[in-house]
């Protein structure tokens, strides 16, 4: 079972919700996964090839084209973030590859049965973790560093652009950073917020606070650490978007709050969005 060829062309929260779906649904359908050796996970994770066979981009187009004119079979999703069952009951009717092409974001691809392997496979290289525990570690002075650390990320940036919000995205607002920030005052008094954003100075200035102390991380630093920085956290508060998301899920965060104020109504991400096909059950939503 293969991914389509747009497989390079996203963020890394994309390409974690490819990679884990297309393992699921192969593993659900008896069926071998398979990524081309251009997937850009290669390079920043410890190890994928434990759960998935990779080959090089000719074999891997041969694959998908099956060495003819005439593609593979194709599992669509036509919508990013519903599950659809069809997935699980592919090996009744397909005998043959077959090329998964669309977004397949729902948890529901691979969660419960894959979770101990994808967080495995999810592991990023041992530099990575190194420059995401010191970036923390400089954050942190001294009299922080007993205290419950509660990640924040803040998506502005690109989901501020036309294209996106005429889909039907929504940038979570300061009201509900607001919110969620006095709901974890609340349930852990003691903690410090660790904020991490493609926004800085929009989340400085609405961010700044006397009451409760909130630490930025440096600008710019790459997706991969900004991640992995924000798994090391005890609790998360997360913005719109799978980097969030992945961010929760392949952290050990006891509480994950998330902003529920997305996605427009009647937009078409609005037709394509199921709250409980994309958000886990014990999250909890704010708005």
């Amino acid at each position: 079972m293969e991914w389509q060829r747009s497989f390079k062309r996203t963020g890394l929260g994309n390409q974690f919700f490819f990679y884990a779906s297309l393992v699921g649904v192969a593993k659900r359908n008896g069926f071998t996964p398979v990524i081309p050796s251009y997937s850009p996970l290669l390079s920043i994770l410890k190890d994928t090839t434990s759960e998935t066979i990779v080959v090089d981009p000719d074999k891997y187009d041969l694959l998908i084209s099956n060495g003819t004119d005439i593609p593979q079979h194709e599992v669509h999703s036509s919508f990013c973030c519903t599950y659809f069952g069809y997935t699980e009951k592919i090996h009744h009717v397909l005998d043959r590859d077959v090329v998964l092409r669309g977004a397949f974001q729902s948890w529901k691809y691979f969660h419960p049965d894959n979770y101990d392997a994808i967080r495995s496979a999810f592991t990023f290289r041992e530099d990575i973790r190194a420059k995401a525990a010191a970036v923390l570690g400089s954050l942190l002075a001294i009299e922080h560093r007993r205290k419950t650390k509660v990640g924040l990320h803040i998506r502005r940036g690109d989901i501020m652009k036309s294209h996106l919000r005429k889909f039907g995205h929504i940038p979570a607002p300061k009201s509900y950073f607001d919110a969620a920030i006095t709901y974890m005052s609340n349930r852990h008094p003691h903690c410090v917020f660790i904020v991490v954003s493609n926004d800085m100075p929009w989340a400085k200035n609405s961010l700044k606070s006397a009451q409760h102390t909130v630490m930025f991380a440096p600008d710019k630093l790459s997706p991969e650490v900004s991640l992995t920085m924000l798994t090391m956290m005890d609790h998360l508060i997360i913005s719109v978007g799978t980097f969030s998301w992945w961010s929760a899920y392949l952290s050990n965060a006891t509480d994950v709050v998330y902003f529920n104020g997305t996605p427009e109504p009647l937009s078409f991400y609005d037709v394509a969005f199921r709250a409980e096909d994309y958000y886990l059950p014990h999250w909890v939503g704010l708005s």
